[in-house]
């Protein structure tokens, strides 16, 4: 195999033979080989390729989801504290430098997950892969679809050469100064956010930082677009009884928007979608499986009449489906005469897919449509079908943890600081002492976003589309301003030399017990200082 991987990676012209890392066949001629190429991928199992070992977890980290709370495998980190003894579990993790996380279904229960590092290994070279077309690219793993997508997004990118485009965000109004302001530039190019008017020095941070506030503002229940969906997870679906006057259809439209910005920029979000949502923007069917992230109790009562035989005198319900709306309960009929016909063991099949058809999008049509068409003005949906539903919220969201290793072996350090400095051995040992949800804080403070991709802390994102490592710049320690500074477009801490332990964390403290939200241009000023006292 050695020899077939020597001779795969050599360049060749169009009219020699190269061999087909799949099979090993020796192919002559470049169109011939790619279509053949392609083919072998299409027959190959890409579940038995690259789905991890279940029966042998050498090689690999498995744990459940850190933030579990009353053994729930799927919650969402909460408001509260996590579990310090998982996190800890979970920090001492050795880690590998070349392993991803990815969130791994169970197979008999699709509802349920855990997280996994698994190890990267490409199949063939990125230059192949970005030559495929978007049906073949299916057929590859998820590292190698990234490689494709990410590919393909910067061939949509405009230069940043050719200027950036200007956002103008007030503070006291993120969502309508937002909605005025992203109707004027092109996602494409570089956007930069002025705020309150003041155009300050912006390579990126700032950007994250709206993209937290503005996503903050449209999954407030005070907005009126999404609600909490009824189930054990911090999950948001679309409510289904939003005005569907003009604002608000714009405000979804907007939502669509900063989706695709995000996801061009690789931004992480915090907050998560139902399961059904996210079928819907990648044109996939929605199923059964997937109501479980929308309302639990639908689901199992959907699980249980699917799995139990109905006998002739069994009485269920009718054909129509019961919502509860800010004016009462209202029935609708889910085919003609509905609340006229009886739910029965030959019809409740369709019952279900009915019910499932309504809830997730019939009943929320208007509300998907525009969210679709902001999110495909930036994104085109056809690079978006090539993930399932899992591997877009790995995309869309990231990792839901921090690991403090992780994040260690992958900083740097200037201006007199070293790893082995005691200043730098004191600052790790109290990042491990805090809960994730600390921890979160702190990476908004220093990078302008709480989360990191899959890949983790190795692929911490700058601006433009390019990778900046975690940086701790020593500075002079200065007690009429002794508050560490972010620069978060850079990923960089400006860190004073404190002359005792107990100054470090005090200022560290600082950081992580107050609330920094709406704080925008922490590289121009120590944005602490108005927290003195």
């Amino acid at each position: 195999m050695g020899n077939c991987t020597e001779m795969f990676n050599k360049k060749k012209n169009h009219n020699q033979s190269r061999i087909c890392p799949t099979c090993n066949q020796n192919i002559p001629g470049t169109n011939d080989f790619n279509q053949h190429f392609a083919q072998c991928q299409r027959n190959r199992n890409p579940i038995q390729q690259h789905a991890p070992n279940q029966n042998n977890n050498q090689g690999q980290n498995q744990f459940p989801n850190p933030s579990l709370i009353n053994n729930n495998p799927n919650q969402r980190p909460s408001n509260q504290p996590q579990n310090t003894n998982t996190h800890q579990h979970h920090q001492n993790r050795g880690l590998r430098q070349n392993f991803v996380w990815t969130k791994v279904y169970d197979e008999k229960d699709k509802t349920k997950y855990t997280w996994k590092q698994v190890e990267v290994g490409l199949i063939v070279e990125q230059e192949l892969i970005k030559q495929l077309s978007n049906t073949d690219i299916k057929n590859f793993s998820f590292e190698e679809k990234q490689i494709w997508f990410r590919y393909k997004l910067e061939q949509l990118r405009i230069p940043w050469t050719e200027g950036a485009h200007w956002m103008e965000i007030h503070t006291d109004n993120v969502l309508l100064t937002s909605l005025t302001a992203i109707d004027l530039v092109d996602l494409h190019k570089e956007v930069k956010i002025s705020i309150n008017g003041d155009k300050v020095q912006d390579a990126g941070g700032l950007l994250r930082e709206w993209i937290h506030m503005i996503t903050k503002e449209i999954f407030d229940k005070n907005t009126g677009l999404f609600s909490l969906a009824d189930s054990e997870e911090i999950t948001y679906k679309i409510n289904q009884d939003a005005d569907k006057c003009d604002h608000i259809m714009n405000c979804f439209r907007l939502f669509g928007k900063v989706l695709g910005k995000a996801i061009f920029e690789r931004i992480p979000l915090e907050a998560y979608v139902d399961k059904t949502l996210v079928k819907q923007l990648l044109g996939q069917p929605v199923t059964l499986d997937d109501i479980y992230s929308y309302d639990q109790q639908l689901y199992k009562s959907w699980l249980y009449i699917k799995n139990n035989k109905l006998k002739e005198d069994d009485f269920i319900g009718y054909m129509s489906f019961s919502r509860k709306t800010p004016q009462g309960m209202i029935e609708i009929d889910l085919i003609e005469n509905g609340q006229q016909v009886e739910i029965n063991e030959k019809n409740k099949q369709q019952y279900i897919d009915l019910c499932i058809q309504y809830i997730s999008y019939k009943s929320v049509k208007d509300f998907i449509e525009n969210i679709q068409a902001g999110l495909y003005s930036v994104v085109p949906k056809h690079l978006l079908e090539i993930f399932d539903a899992n591997e877009f919220e790995m995309i869309l969201n990231g990792l839901p943890f921090i690991n403090v290793e992780d994040w260690e072996q992958n900083s740097i350090y200037k201006n007199g600081y070293t790893k082995t400095h005691h200043l730098i051995q004191e600052f790790w040992r109290i990042l491990r002492s805090f809960d994730q949800q600390k921890l979160e804080k702190f990476l908004h403070f220093c990078t302008g976003s709480s989360r990191t991709s899959v890949e983790g802390f190795k692929k911490l994102e700058s601006n433009r589309g390019n990778y900046a490592k975690f940086c701790i710049e020593q500075v002079k320690y200065d007690q009429s301003n002794p508050y560490p500074k972010a620069h978060t477009c850079f990923n960089r801490l400006e860190l004073p030399l404190y002359p005792t332990k107990e100054l470090l964390n005090k200022y560290l403290q600082i950081i992580v017990n107050n609330d920094l939200d709406g704080i925008f241009g922490m590289e121009q000023t120590a944005c602490l200082n108005h927290i003195k006292g």
